[in-house]
């Protein structure tokens, strides 16, 4: 097993690449995404920054009209901009582009690197799948601790928010899943024995962070990987995968309840609005937001306004729970056409179809992994609006950009 040389052949191949300043800032966002999110921010800005810098005299900028999968995430960020022109309150809607920055920033840090120097994203993937690794080792160890100090059952520290460490267990579960999908469709080097652990390891995370969208990520990811490779690794890990949730869906209570509640979430046309339950707070959230789309087509409530419109169609409706703990659209799909109407429902879908496609004619299939991902991640959580969410899209978007030396080899 070789997992240690592969992670120092990534950061070297990562400095050839791109020098000593860039790899280091780099190399350090790609680790600490899922172990140090409160590092994220200013190593995006700083990773962004530094590549404008080296390759600024290169003038790639000016061709970026030929690359719309890179243009199409700046254009959602400039129409959050524009969106202030009907907003009220700006403390929030500042907030707002302050979390969406990336998506404009890092695009643009891409757009500035010439094609010839946009290698290094199987570093950039090794070092994340290894971030994650380290994660879920970290999680897994603290179950017991979290058991000696009273903090619940084993069932339910297995399958609660207290098992994800750093992340909202829903975000750790989609940045486990990319990880697992790189390892699945060749975006990294594995050797010996590597690409099996590496599997196991990302697969059981998944299942414990208890996210019931990473559930479902897993299961189609893991069907296409077998469908893809036929046989092999894939199909035993969909085996092993199907066989594991059983058992552990037949042992822990508090599994089988979890499930339950999306099922009779799902089987029921009603709203309840005295609901506490995850599945029945997204109907209730998704109810309101439906209707501030509407009543505020087809411009939306604005950049800084959409929060206060939310929490007041809570209220009317009776969604205390929900304005208690003031719930946003728990969809970004709702939750950007609430705030910018029609023209923020088409640039959310150009931030998706875009960069799919280009990643579809290319047969890059780790990014459209990741983007379908996203895309059904999107649909249950409005992702978008949080740190986690726009830093995870923003340096996919730059990794699998980066990933020129991989297509090659594939072509």
């Amino acid at each position: 097993m070789r997992i240690g040389d592969d992670i120092i052949q990534a950061y070297s191949d990562l400095r050839a690449a791109h020098g000593t300043w860039a790899s280091a800032s780099l190399a350090a966002l790609s680790l600490l995404l899922p172990l140090a999110p409160v590092a994220v921010p200013p190593l995006i800005i700083l990773s962004a920054v530094i590549l404008i810098i080296r390759y600024r005299s290169n003038g790639a900028a000016r061709t970026g009209y030929r690359e719309p999968a890179m243009l199409a995430p700046m254009a959602f960020f400039l129409l959050y901009v524009i969106g202030l022109a009907w907003t009220e309150d700006f403390g929030y809607a500042f907030f707002d582009l302050e979390i969406k920055l990336p998506l404009a920033l890092v695009p643009l840090a891409v757009l500035f690197t010439p094609h010839a120097d946009r290698t290094g994203g199987r570093g950039l993937l090794t070092l994340f799948i290894a971030g994650n690794v380290v994660a879920v080792a970290a999680c897994v160890a603290m179950v017991p601790a979290h058991l000696l100090l009273g903090r619940g059952d084993l069932s339910s520290q297995l399958f609660g928010n207290d098992f994800s460490l750093f992340l909202h267990p829903g975000y750790f579960a989609l940045y486990l899943c990319i990880a697992l999908a790189a390892v699945l469709f060749g975006a990294v080097r594995t050797s010996g024995t590597a690409g099996p652990l590496l599997q196991a390891v990302l697969l059981i995370g998944i299942v414990l962070t208890g996210s019931k969208a990473g559930w479902l990520c897993l299961a189609l990811l893991l069907v296409a990987a077998a469908m893809r490779h036929r046989s092999g690794p894939a199909a035993w890990l969909l085996v092993a995968a199907l066989v594991a949730g059983a058992a552990t869906a037949a042992l822990s209570p508090n599994l089988r309840e979890r499930l339950g509640e999306a099922w009779r979430a799902m089987r029921d046309d009603g709203l309840h609005p005295e609901a506490t339950t995850s599945s029945e707070v997204r109907k209730l959230a998704w109810h309101s937001a439906a209707q501030v789309v509407a009543s505020e087509w087809p411009w939306g409530a604005g950049t800084g306004d959409v929060k206060n419109e939310l929490l007041e169609r809570h209220a009317a409706n009776g969604y205390t729970h929900l304005v208690e703990e003031r719930i946003n659209a728990h969809q970004q799909y709702l939750q950007t056409a609430a705030t910018l109407g029609l023209p923020g429902a088409l640039a959310i879908a150009a931030l998706l179809l875009v960069p799919l496609w280009a990643a579809w004619r290319a047969r890059a299939w780790p990014a459209v992994a990741f983007l379908l991902l996203s895309a059904l991640n999107w649909s249950v959580e409005s992702m978008l609006e949080v740190k986690a969410g726009t830093d995870i899209h923003a340096w996919a978007l730059l990794a699998f950009a980066f990933m020129r030396e991989h297509r090659t080899s594939a072509a």
